[in-house]
């Protein structure tokens, strides 16, 4: 029984983030509601780009921002098991975006500095 309650729900998160993918709003909510009634989508990081979804369509930007800072501590780990795996550079992208909607341009603007910054000290050796 379990087994094919995980591939319901995973059947349900990937239809989901197609209708996310095709811009049809109505059906994304429909199959999430549906989605919500198998499995809590707002503890499981594994359904964390289903959940930023549904922030950005419902304009909830700051508990977006909550989210992306919880993804962040763990470089985005917690989402290797699901849908849809967040990678560190994707999740501050997408920071950067929601700071920049929500006004809060040096914010952004110091975040963006700052991946450069950790990203650059990867490929060059220090002294």
């Amino acid at each position: 029984m379990e087994e094919k309650k995980s591939f319901l729900t995973e059947a349900l998160a990937r239809k989901a983030h197609a209708h996310f993918s095709a811009g049809d709003e109505e059906q994304f909510c429909q199959i999430l509601k549906e989605l919500a009634k198998w499995e809590d989508i707002e503890k499981n990081k594994k359904y964390a780009i289903l959940l930023l979804s549904k922030y950005k369509f419902t304009k909830r930007l700051g508990l977006m921002i909550k989210l992306l800072n919880s993804l962040l501590e763990k470089n985005g780990d917690d989402t290797k098991d699901g849908i849809y795996h967040m990678k560190k550079d994707e999740i501050i992208k997408q920071r950067i975006e929601t700071l920049k909607s929500l006004n809060y341009n040096e914010l952004a603007e110091r975040d963006d500095r700052w991946s450069r910054v950790t990203n650059a000290t990867k490929e060059f050796a220090l002294f």
